[in-house]
């Protein structure tokens, strides 16, 4: 049994069964047979009304949604090159992109996640989150940038940007572990060399990164859904993935590297706790119980309230 009380209906009715208690206890000796009914009712009604404001009520067990002590930081290349089909099925690279992180994220349900998406800058396209729903749908719409709106690609632009996210999220709940999960196919086009993931490493447990693309390279859309290839000077262009680059990431972040070409299980980012916890919380209500329970009293209060009434007026 559990109690939900409206503290202020509590104190009326108190005060109030004292009041009448007090009237009653006065007037006892010198009443009659009817009029201490009357004034037992009254009190007994009284008592009920604070157990109504009490609210009594039932327990029950419930599950607690697993709490994740984890932050989960998602880097997404959307360059052109991923567009080039040569993922598995002949598909785009972002597709399979974006089928892996919605599968990581839905394995880290009850963290905290937020997403970074990179092309010609970075952005935090979700904040930090533990809404499943809309990170899935986010990564599931997110698509890559045309090339004709393409300035060069560098698979470091997203460095900054990370790092003080990663800042901020150990310094708003610095007990969590922070994973990292990088997805590109590391090709830099633009001339200067890429920076350094190294200053992540100190800000992350955990990190992987995702490569995606074949050696052998795929052709590129001009646009998501576009049948018109990339060209130069008439040739079809092929964008090919760059493992090195990819590897000597990992390297920096002292992460591991997973080569995605055709689906298969992908790392443990987050692992589920032991067990599921339950709680004890309020169940059914029986306030109504008590409440109608009254009622028969209030109306024997009524018939001798008319009764009364009846008697004083024929003595007139």
């Amino acid at each position: 049994m559990t109690w939900q009380p409206q503290w202020w209906l509590v104190a009326v009715a108190a005060v109030a069964t004292v009041v009448l208690l007090l009237t009653a206890a006065s007037r006892w000796r010198a009443s009659t047979a009817e009029i201490r009914l009357t004034a037992v009712l009254r009190v007994v009604v009284a008592v009920g009304l604070v157990l109504v404001a009490l609210r009594p009520a039932g327990e029950q067990e419930r599950d607690v949604p697993p709490v994740q002590a984890v932050d989960l930081v998602l880097m997404l290349d959307r360059t052109a090159s991923m567009g080039a089909l040569d993922h598995a099925g002949g598909r785009s690279r972002m597709d399979g992109a974006s089928e892996d992180l919605v599968e990581v994220v839905a394995g880290a349900a009850g963290a905290h996640v937020s997403v970074i998406v990179f092309d010609d800058t970075a952005r935090l396209l979700v904040p930090a989150t533990t809404d499943v729903r809309s990170v899935v749908t986010t990564l599931g719409t997110v698509g890559w940038r045309p090339s004709a709106k393409a300035t060069g690609s560098d698979v470091s632009v997203g460095v900054e940007l990370a790092r003080q996210t990663l800042t901020k999220l150990a310094a708003e709940r610095p007990d969590n572990a922070r994973v990292l999960v990088y997805a590109g196919d590391g090709e830099q086009t633009q001339t200067e060399a890429r920076a350094s993931f190294a200053p992540l490493a100190e800000l992350v447990d955990e990190a992987w990164v995702l490569g995606f693309g074949t050696a052998a390279g795929g052709v590129m859309p001009v646009a998501p859904g576009d049948a018109a290839r990339v060209t130069r000077d008439g040739v079809e262009q092929r964008s090919f993935l760059d493992e090195a680059s990819l590897r000597g990431i990992a390297d920096e972040l002292q992460g591991s590297f997973v080569h995605r070409t055709r689906g298969g299980d992908l790392p443990v980012t987050v692992r589920p706790p032991a067990a599921t916890a339950r709680e004890i919380v309020p169940g059914a209500e029986y306030y109504w119980i008590v409440a109608l329970g009254l009622a028969p009293l209030l109306l024997v209060h009524l018939l001798l309230a008319v009764r009364r009434w009846r008697a004083a007026k024929e003595e007139l």
